[in-house]
């Protein structure tokens, strides 16, 4: 079965990826997730007063505090990516453990750094097939058309 990255995430037990016709991976969506994606995602969405148009100093300063804040907790987070009045950051599976304390410091830090709201999620599967399909771009062939194919295992 070909399916779309969400589906596969939902029904399938086993997933194939195949890139320029060549089997990638294959495993359980756990497995893929916690094997070759990026980590958990922290979503932190700031006061709208803290939100410009354009880069501010005043906003690049409260994105550094707020990311050396969480680098107290979990040192190896990064900011993979801003918009708006979001900043994103990546932060490695194996710290489970310290979600707790940092839940607990970003309530404490709220207003001082004008936090609006943050949410934490999974790796997804999708990111997990960009990755893999990514790392066979450079060795490609002018002329000649690559796809790439999600296969789902469904159980009976």
């Amino acid at each position: 079965m070909v399916s779309t990255h969400n589906m596969a995430e939902t029904l399938g037990d086993r997933i194939l990826i195949i890139a320029d016709g060549k089997l990638k991976c294959a495993g359980t969506p756990f497995y893929l997730k916690s094997k070759l994606g990026d980590g958990y995602r922290l979503c932190i969405l700031k006061d709208e007063g803290m939100h410009t148009n354009g880069p501010s100093e005043l906003n690049g300063n409260k994105d550094a505090q707020i990311l050396t804040m969480v680098k107290q907790i979990i040192s190896a987070a990064f900011i993979f990516k801003h918009v708006d009045n979001e900043v994103h950051m990546t932060i490695p599976v194996q710290t489970d453990e310290h979600f707790v304390p940092l839940f607990r410091l970003l309530e404490d830090k709220k207003s001082e750094l004008g936090i609006a709201s943050y949410g934490k999620s999974d790796s997804r599967l999708e990111q997990v097939f960009v990755k893999v399909t990514k790392s066979c771009e450079g060795n490609k062939i002018a002329g000649i058309v690559y796809t790439s194919h999600l296969y789902v295992h469904l159980s009976p």
